[in-house]
């Protein structure tokens, strides 16, 4: 609440399943907040009961980029360029 208090928007939350579920007990309710799923080698991230989809999902944290140094986080984001734009500015 106090990150949407402040800026107007609501937070991304970051978790694995597992952590949402079995750490946190699997809370149902995701504040209308974006997700970002941390779910490594699988085809498609199991996505929280709260959700009904990813938004961004980093799907490795041992890929390659130019760049950079040795292994990093990898993700993808689930929609267009439009969509991100909306998400990345504070129009």
């Amino acid at each position: 609440g106090e990150v949407r208090r402040l800026t107007g928007r609501p937070p991304i939350i970051y978790t694995g399943p597992n952590f949402w579920t079995n750490v946190l007990g699997g809370p149902e309710q995701a504040f209308h907040c974006p997700l970002w799923i941390a779910h490594y080698g699988v085809r498609h991230p199991t996505v929280p009961g709260p959700w009904k989809t990813w938004t961004f999902w980093q799907y490795t944290d041992s890929g390659s980029a130019a760049g950079i140094g040795g292994k990093c986080d990898m993700n993808r984001f689930n929609g267009d360029s439009a969509r991100l734009r909306k998400l990345a500015t504070w129009e």
